[in-house]
């Protein structure tokens, strides 16, 4: 009681301060994380986000009835004599964050604001910094560029990105968070469509995506090579398959039968990227090492 009386007093304070616009879903048995990122935002990978957001440290820990909240970005429209700085100080809680406001939003932060433009207001996602963690290695894990160290720096107002030290938390601006009103108007726990043109793998596939994001890699491992064996016709089905297995070797410490599952990943999407915001450094280190021996 004590735990869940913090919990929405946590809630409380950030719709009060910041402004988000907020839903809630209470898990429901069986139901996972990944399940409530694919209903919400139509993607599973997502569940990254919430757990981070909710301050959940550990997945499978999370019982039926827990409520999670579920933030999405707001679009606001701006009216007249609004500026960065007072949609920032509004929204953000400080009005020298219209520099990162600007940035997200791709606008010259001098640059004066037009009526009825819309702002994207971000999420804040905290992160707690790691020993051997700079700003750089952390914005490449949520942006995928250390380059934008900055952005982080300016929105923590850090003076100096080289004195962050381990222990300190500091809020990620997230952007790409919205809603799938089609899916988030779903009743039931969602469950993957079987479209004619896929073949008999892809429910396999589907429940080994679900298996990693609940922790259990070996299961998923299992789930799928299977979804490989049975038959999978879209390219974007069978390295998204690749992918994820090579997630689930690297948690579980089979780095090389990780980076095979990278290599093959990559042999059908020779451009593959991966986006650090959902996935680890472990993980990123293994797939920028197969990327970089592939490039030569």
């Amino acid at each position: 009681m004590y735990k869940k009386f913090i919990f929405l007093i946590f809630l409380f304070h950030l719709v009060g301060s910041v402004g988000w616009s907020m839903t809630y879903h209470a898990l429901r048995p069986g139901e996972t994380v990944a399940d409530v990122a694919k209903a919400h935002y139509g993607d599973r990978d997502k569940a990254i986000l919430l757990l981070k957001f909710n301050r959940i440290s550990d997945p499978k820990k999370i019982r039926p009835g827990t409520r999670i909240a579920i933030p999405k970005i707001i679009r606001y429209s701006v009216k007249k004599g609004d500026t960065l700085a007072t949609i920032a100080r509004r929204f953000l809680g400080d009005h020298r964050r219209y520099q990162a406001l600007a940035a997200v939003n791709h606008l010259n932060p001098s640059q004066s604001l037009s009526v009825g433009n819309v702002i994207k207001i971000p999420i804040e996602i905290p992160h707690i910094v790691k020993k051997g963690e700079s700003l750089a290695i952390i914005a490449n894990r949520y942006y995928g560029d250390p380059n934008t160290f900055n952005l982080i720096a300016s929105y923590n107002f850090v003076a100096d990105p080289q004195e962050i030290k381990p222990g300190t938390e500091i809020l990620i601006p997230i952007i790409n968070l919205e809603i799938d009103g089609k899916s988030a108007s779903m009743s039931k726990p969602p469950k993957p469509p079987l479209l004619p043109e896929q073949q008999s793998g892809f429910p396999s596939l589907e429940k080994g995506i679900h298996l990693y994001f609940a922790g259990e890699y070996r299961s998923a491992v299992q789930n799928l090579m299977e979804a490989l064996k049975r038959g999978l016709k879209r390219e974007d089905d069978i390295g998204k398959s690749y992918r994820f297995l090579a997630y689930s070797h690297i948690a579980l410490g089979e780095r090389n039968l990780g980076k095979r599952a990278f290599e093959k990943a990559l042999a059908i999407h020779p451009r593959l990227q991966l986006d650090p915001t959902y996935i680890s450094p472990k993980i990123m280190k293994v797939f920028e090492e197969v990327r970089t021996k592939k490039r030569r």
